[in-house]
């Protein structure tokens, strides 16, 4: 019998966990989902990412592919969310080619940032409070900035293991909704760290630490220097990776209640 390929989409509230990526001293999505599939598909299993995310990062939208011999039961998606920890949900499984990759078939991945500007205790681990504003309209240009550029080497993590530094980013912009600042980024691929890197560069460039001048520096001598700057984690959060229909062989399964969509 040969097995047959799934990819399985899932949010997660990452306060809890070490990342993504199973680790030994620390616990990963990847070893909580893995266990959980094996336990109710009753054979051993790897569940492969569409990327790593860090500790204390969450997603709306995260996807991960698992190859599998049994047939899945129809209701595979309501008892892996009872199986499953609360800050894991499961929201969709579909069967696709086996050809077909979490990483490399994705084409295009989406991230946001969440900053608040008023104290909120519900919004203390999911976004990053600033007691100084931030220049809100050199952040637009900034930001802007970055689609003008392909190699991000200075916003890549040091011994990342990036085979190559280039990324083609088509989404760069802050928006504002209530009383927080919202930075959504989209890019076919992202460096490990790259966002968070981002983000904090820009803050600092918006709070009068760095000048414009050191910016553009920054972005046209990418490769040989680093920013040296990172946002914490708690206040990213993947929202979307998307695929080319090709690769899907049926239909969606039964989906669980949709989750609270975010702000655009």
């Amino acid at each position: 019998m040969l097995a047959r390929r799934y990819f399985i989409w899932f949010a997660y509230h990452g306060a809890r966990y070490h990342g993504w990526q199973a680790q030994k001293n620390a616990t990963g999505i990847q070893e909580v989902l893995q266990t959980a599939l094996a336990t109710l598909l009753r054979e051993p299993l790897v569940v492969t990412g569409q990327g790593r995310t860090d500790a204390g990062v969450h997603a709306r939208q995260m996807v991960a592919h698992f190859d599998c011999l049994a047939d899945l039961p129809v209701d595979l998606n309501a008892r892996l969310n009872q199986l499953l920890p609360q800050d894991i949900r499961i929201t969709q499984i579909r069967e696709v080619t086996l050809e077909a990759h979490a990483r490399y078939s994705a084409e295009h991945r989406l991230y946001r940032y969440y900053i608040h500007r008023s104290p909120d205790p519900f919004l203390a681990d999911r976004s990053w409070y600033l007691q100084s504003l931030p220049d809100i309209e050199l952040l637009h240009v900034a930001a802007k900035m970055l689609l003008q550029h392909a190699d991000f080497g200075c916003f890549a993590k040091t011994h990342g293991g990036n085979h190559t530094n280039l990324c083609d980013v088509t989404r760069s912009e802050w928006n504002i909704h209530d009383h927080q600042l919202i930075f959504t980024i989209q890019a076919n691929r992202f460096l490990r760290q790259m966002v968070r890197a981002v983000v904090g560069s820009l803050v600092a460039l918006a709070q009068g630490k760095k000048n414009l001048a050191w910016w553009t520096t920054l972005l046209l001598d990418s490769p040989g220097r680093k920013c040296g700057l990172a946002a914490p984690p708690h206040g990213l959060f993947l929202e979307e990776v998307a695929y080319p229909d090709s690769i899907f062989l049926n239909q969606a399964s039964s989906l669980v209640m949709p989750l609270a969509q975010n702000h655009e």
